[in-house]
Parts: structure tokens; sequence; C-alpha cells
């Protein structure tokens, strides 16, 4: 069924957050999914083999073996040209270790804004993904609070703000 899930949206980190990440190791077989998952890859699978290969480096490193070398090749795969879509699964995997700083330097970079608008840019996406991906209000309250500091004019971040400190009680 996971399988089935992730060749319906093949180079989306969504399937992941959803479900991936929360597998339950002895309930599921990791293994029989990453077998699965090389044969899309080997297949070229709807032109996404880059974003399936990182899927499955941070599903086995979630699950089965917590590599500290899944950074270092989803950022080389980045470094090397690489399929864009692949940033999207670095972002994922710097949010679930906690390197919240490292994706921000990540998201402005890929930004093609000037460096004050770009790290408001990076704050923002993080508060989004903090609340969505990992339910923390906390994180996203922070980021937001960062955001409008960085940019008192950003209607945007202001109104999530107010929401998330109001959410927060």
């Amino acid at each position: 069924l996971y399988i089935e899930a992730v060749k319906a949206s093949p180079a989306s980190v969504d399937s992941y957050w959803r479900v991936g990440a929360q597998l339950d190791s002895a309930l599921t077989s990791v293994d029989e999914i990453a077998l699965r998952l090389d044969e899309l890859i080997e297949a070229d699978y709807q032109g996404c083999a880059a974003p399936l290969t990182a899927h499955k480096m941070i599903l086995v490193a979630k699950h089965v073996e917590e590599s500290r070398t899944v950074d270092f090749k989803l950022r080389e795969m980045v470094s090397k040209g690489a399929d864009e879509r692949v940033i999207a699964w670095q972002v994922q995997r710097l949010i679930e270790t906690g390197k919240w700083r490292n994706a921000q330097q990540l998201l402005g970079e890929r930004s093609n804004a000037e460096p004050a608008q770009a790290r408001v840019i990076a704050l923002k996406q993080l508060a989004r993904l903090a609340e969505t991906r990992l339910g923390d209000r906390v994180k996203a309250a922070e980021f937001w609070r960062q955001a409008y500091q960085g940019d008192k004019s950003d209607g945007e971040a202001r109104r999530a703000l107010i929401a998330a400190y109001e959410s927060l009680g």
C-alpha cells in the first residue's frame, strides 16, 4: 500500500512524512519497501530516480540504520546537479534531525531574493514545516516571530504569528 502511494506521486515528500516516517518497523517490512523503491529507482519511474533515491535513503536511515552519511549523500546529490526535487528530501531530513539552521540556510540559498528577504522566506517555510510535518506549534511560533521581526511589513507573518500565539494560549 505504501509503495502505491509513492507511485502516485513519486517525487513528493508527502507520502514519506505522512506515512513513511511513522511506520512501525515491527509491523512493516522496511526492507521490503526499500527493495520496491530500488525497483522504481532502477526503472527511473516517471523520471523520478533521484527523488526516489533520496526517499529510500531517508526511510532506511529512519527505520533501519540511523546513518550519519545520509545528510552528506543528499548534499552531494544536490551539489552534483541532481534533480531539484531532491532538495525537498534534504530539507525533510534536516528538520527530522533537528538541523533547523541548516534547513534555513538551504532554503535561503535556494530563493532568488536578497539575503534579508531570503531569510524571511526560509523562516516562513520552516514555520509551515514545523507545524505541518512535526506538529511543533512552539517551533512554528518561533519561526513566525523571527520572520515577522525580519520584515514587519509581512502581513502573512504577522497574521500567522498572532494565530500561533493564540493557539499556544
